[in-house]
């Protein structure tokens, strides 16, 4: 764990995934003041940051687009590595599960605002049937 903090006062902020609530508190008790911790419980992620570090902004737009609310936390891991990594983030959560047209409006608002990039977070909704056999 201390790693991270090494890795914040090398390059002003550091980040772990698919954290556990606990292992977050282990990290924060271990810092020091001259370190932020934020813990994401949804995405599972800690960021540790010199205190008052700021992400430079790329001028990146990413869109984040996610199907169900099963999709929520891989969605917001996406969303706090691309803020971390100075993007500007869009996001519509639950745009799938009741049908494609929900996606549309999203998209199209994503795209008109400049999205570079869009990733979208499907899971179980992005499954295509089976093929069926012909004999």
């Amino acid at each position: 764990m201390e790693f991270l903090s090494v890795m914040a006062s090398e390059t002003g902020c550091a980040l772990a995934m698919r954290v556990r609530p606990r292992v977050s508190a282990l990290i924060r008790s271990r810092l020091t003041s001259r370190f932020e911790l934020e813990f994401n419980e949804r995405a599972r992620t800690v960021v540790v940051k010199k205190s008052g570090y700021i992400a430079d902004r790329l001028g990146r737009s990413i869109g984040i687009l996610a199907a169900g609310t099963a999709d929520l936390p891989v969605a917001e891991e996406a969303r706090v590595a691309a803020e971390l990594m100075g993007c500007q983030v869009m996001t519509a959560y639950d745009v799938g599960v009741a049908g494609l047209h929900r996606l549309f409006g999203p998209l199209r608002e994503m795209l008109e605002r400049g999205a570079d990039a869009i990733v979208v977070v499907a899971g179980m909704e992005g499954a295509l049937p089976p093929a069926s056999k012909q004999h």
